[in-house]
């Protein structure tokens, strides 16, 4: 069934419950390398094979939802479920995307309890990541293609790639990344303000509203004086829940941002698990095909079980499903301004300049002897030559059997 194209702005259709769901569960299985490379998978087959929506719409998701916290494929991946199929359809989508990692997060944690980090597990992911690494690559490329098409754009992405090697907060380069391409783009100024204000005015509500329960969830979390204590001392389902609430709802800009809340509340505050504990969970769940905020799930799991990682996972993606499915069509109506489409534009140059300055780090840490240099080109050139979506499946058995066997 073709897209259609309203008012509100491009709308996905999707024929069945069914497919809309298997759709977004294949997106899951193969979402191995994190947003770059899962963003990457799901514009290469959305956009560019089966054309359901345009590269500008999708290139404008992605520069609004990285302003809002949580993973943003897997608002990106509710948004579109929403369009396709209303509010079941939104959660069937977000359920489909993110219950792989889920189920392999809840495996790896309980064989790390029984066993911990062993040699030959250590072996493993030192083959896997630079297979991952490989895949992150070619998906960063595809993503900047899609975004980087004019000279101005790749200047905005060179200046926030610096930006982000010298830490430059995010929200200063989502900014500065905008408004320099309105004002670079021709477009009057002062009809942007006014176009901004009367978009305001129109939306003040939802505005106050959303603003409310972010400076609430914000001052519930930084203020030590509060009289009650949220997390007990010792796990709970409602402890677990409440861990990865505040996890999903405080992650602004990158996921990353989670590791000191998960420091706090997990380890200094709680003692649910050590700082060596942390590590080797962020070393297990960041090769799985799932957004870096799974962890949670590891830590709960470590915390109070199968229900502790459970509750933790409803916690984290709580905020994130409910965003996209009951503001999905008015964040669909900010791309019908053309001044605001124009900042949107610039924010989304901006964001291809913070993965290319994630790819670099991610090599960096990664390509760290031989063994991986070599496992990073073999799994370049694999995929380069063998274009299929499962590649991707390949070459991690392949990487996974190289460490054990060259290790």
């Amino acid at each position: 069934m073709k897209n259609i194209v309203s008012h509100s702005g491009e709308v996905f259709i999707e024929k069945s419950y069914i497919k809309l769901f298997i759709r977004f569960l294949r997106y899951g299985l193969l979402a191995w390398g994190g947003p770059i490379a899962q963003l990457a998978l799901i514009e290469k087959e959305m956009v560019y094979e089966e054309k359901l929506i345009s590269i500008q719409y999708f290139n404008r998701l992605i520069a609004v939802y990285q302003t809002f916290p949580g993973p943003e494929t897997h608002e990106i991946c509710v948004h579109l479920g929403t369009q396709a199929k209303g509010f079941l359809g939104g959660l069937l989508a977000g359920l489909g995307f993110m219950l792989p990692g889920f189920i392999l997060a809840i495996f790896v944690s309980w064989l790390y309890k029984l066993y911990g980090i062993t040699a030959i597990a250590t072996s493993i992911l030192l083959g896997i990541k630079p297979a991952v690494s490989a895949w992150i690559c070619k998906g960063g490329v595809q993503l900047g293609h899609g975004i980087l098409i004019s000279p101005l754009l790749w200047l905005i992405a060179m200046g926030a790639f610096f930006a982000e090697l010298y830490q430059v907060n995010f929200i200063i380069t989502f900014i500065a990344s905008g408004g320099f391409y309105v004002l670079c783009s021709h477009i009057s100024l002062r009809l942007t303000i006014k176009r901004t204000v009367k978009f305001i005015i129109k939306y003040i509500w939802i505005i106050i509203a959303l603003v409310s329960i972010i400076v609430g969830l914000v001052f519930l979390f930084y203020f030590k004086n509060i009289p009650f204590t949220i997390i007990s001392e010792k796990a709970s389902i409602v402890s677990t829940f409440i861990f990865g609430f505040k996890c999903g709802s405080l992650s602004f800009g990158s996921v990353y941002t989670i590791l000191s809340i998960i420091k706090t509340e997990a380890i200094i505050k709680n003692n649910w698990l050590t700082q060596s504990q942390f590590i080797d969970g962020l070393a297990l769940t960041g090769i799985l095909p799932a957004p870096f905020i799974i962890v949670t799930t590891f830590v709960g799991y470590l915390a109070y079980g199968f229900w502790g990682g459970v509750f933790a996972t409803l916690g984290t993606f709580l905020v994130p499903t409910v965003i996209p499915i009951f503001g999905h069509k008015y964040l669909n109506r900010i791309g019908t301004s053309g001044a605001i489409r124009t900042l949107l534009d610039g924010i989304t140059a901006g964001v291809a300049g913070l993965i290319a300055a994630d790819m670099f780090d991610i090599l960096k840490q990664v390509l760290i002897n031989p063994l991986t240099i070599s496992i990073f080109i073999c799994s370049l050139l694999f995929i380069y030559f063998y274009k299929s979506t499962y590649a991707i499946i390949w070459i991690v058995l392949i990487g996974g059997l190289l460490g054990v066997m060259l290790s």
